[in-house]
């Protein structure tokens, strides 16, 4: 209630309790500021790609087809659960087109998605990949890390 009205400063490495509390989120490396903004900014700096899950009901051929059409996917691993049932794991561009993209291949290729679902990195996932890049990048200008 308090940060209805003020701004109220949280410092802890406690992340999974940052994610639960705070709208904005700031992460200091080294005495810097490397990032700021909502968990799902820093997810989005952090990494450029998401995994997205689905389970499909078909012929694998048309599946298969289907995820062909969808543009910015890098890698797919798909396995039958039962048959003509499939399960999906992608690795893709994030945003919001490759969901789309995904349902509308699926609804042409008449194979029913019953499922679909993002993975997402959790704050300390986050964390851990925007150091590492802070610490690259200092590396690499020549900065004693």
């Amino acid at each position: 209630k308090l940060g209805e009205d003020h701004t109220v400063i949280v410092s802890s490495h406690i992340l999974s309790e940052i994610a639960a509390v705070c709208d904005d989120v700031l992460i200091i490396y080294k005495g810097k500021l490397i990032a700021r903004g909502s968990a799902e900014d820093l997810r989005h700096m952090a990494s450029k790609e998401t995994e997205i899950r689905l389970s499909a009901e078909g012929e694998r051929k048309k599946i298969e087809a289907a995820l062909e059409e969808v543009p910015n996917i890098h890698k797919v691993e798909i396995r039958e659960t039962e048959e003509g049932l499939y399960e999906i794991r992608l690795q893709a561009e994030s945003g919001r087109d490759t969901p789309r993209a995904l349902f509308r291949a699926f609804s042409r290729a008449d194979c029913p998605i019953l499922e679909m679902g993002q993975a997402a990195l959790n704050l300390e996932d986050i964390f851990l990949e925007l150091t590492r890049k802070a610490q690259a990048a200092s590396e690499k200008q020549g900065e004693i890390v």
